[in-house]
């Protein structure tokens, strides 16, 4: 697992990889789903290990939020264009 970054706040400071998987589950909230991990690796086609690995960092630093087994996204001050 990666180390903990104190900067992932930033948007600019995630890995493309973080970033793809936030945007995996942003798409989603669009129609108000709440993705899986299994649905997060087809809509991303990377590794399972990869996916729960920038999962728990997002949600670590507050970008993303678990409900149950379901992943959403934290708190944040802007829209989303998709």
């Amino acid at each position: 697992m990666s180390e903990p970054r104190d900067d992932l706040r930033d948007v600019q400071a995630m890995s493309d990889v973080e970033t793809f998987v936030y945007e995996a589950v942003a798409s989603c909230s669009v129609e108000r789903i709440a993705p899986r991990v299994p649905e997060i690796v087809q809509m991303t086609e990377l590794d399972e290990g990869v996916v729960r690995e920038s999962l728990d960092d997002l949600v670590r630093h507050g970008w993303l939020v678990t409900d149950g087994d379901r992943y959403v996204l934290g708190p944040h001050d802007w829209g989303l264009d998709y």
